[in-house]
């Protein structure tokens, strides 16, 4: 389609590209004659060559990460569980607060020792869902404070069992968890 002034509009265009300095390869003058689209040349211009090549670097980082992270995701889940890293916080989270002098549960929870012990009934209670008693239906409905065992927890802990409850490094034992004394509520007498 031609317009006024003997020029297309796309002859225009590429030549005042080339008068700009525009892109390298481009053929010079006028190209609104009929066969001049088949001679036009068109290259990139250095800079988005560049582009290209951080386009491709990104990419290669990319899956330079992705690979990383897979191999990650691997080696952990071939590594045996720890008490010090993986079981300590399970049981300091979701029985400690019942499994301590005082409180309901018939033995303590507190140390190593104290899990050793009951390793093989700890593994049982929880692939049954027996422990931690919570009556709540979880997949209904979640509430705050909730005792829940995750399903990679409940593996974890069997896994651990299995592999002869390994302590691992004992100064990376979390610290205990610390409970308030009496009523978690208030003194039912200062109402």
């Amino acid at each position: 389609m031609r317009r006024a002034g003997g020029a297309s509009p796309i002859g225009r265009s590429l030549y005042r590209r080339r008068r700009r300095g525009g892109q390298t390869g481009e053929t010079f003058g006028r190209t609104d004659h009929p066969g001049a689209t088949a001679s036009i040349k068109l290259s990139r211009h250095p800079s988005s060559a560049r582009r290209g090549m951080c386009s491709s670097k990104i990419l290669v980082m990319t899956i330079r990460f992705c690979v990383y992270v897979a191999l990650l995701a691997i080696a952990s889940c071939n590594r045996t569980p720890t008490f010090t890293e993986d079981i300590a916080p399970i049981i300091f989270k979701n029985c400690a607060p019942c499994h301590r002098p005082g409180e309901a549960g018939p033995f303590p929870l507190l140390t190593y020792e104290d899990v050793l012990k009951k390793a093989g009934r700890i593994a049982e209670v929880t692939q049954a869902r027996y422990m931690p008693p919570w009556p709540a239906d979880s997949s209904y409905s979640h509430f705050t404070g909730e005792r829940v065992l995750k399903d990679r927890e409940i593996e974890a802990i069997r896994k651990w069992v299995e592999n002869g409850s390994p302590e691992g490094d004992h100064r990376k034992v979390p610290r205990q968890p610390a409970f308030p004394e009496g009523s978690l509520t208030a003194n039912p007498t200062s109402w």
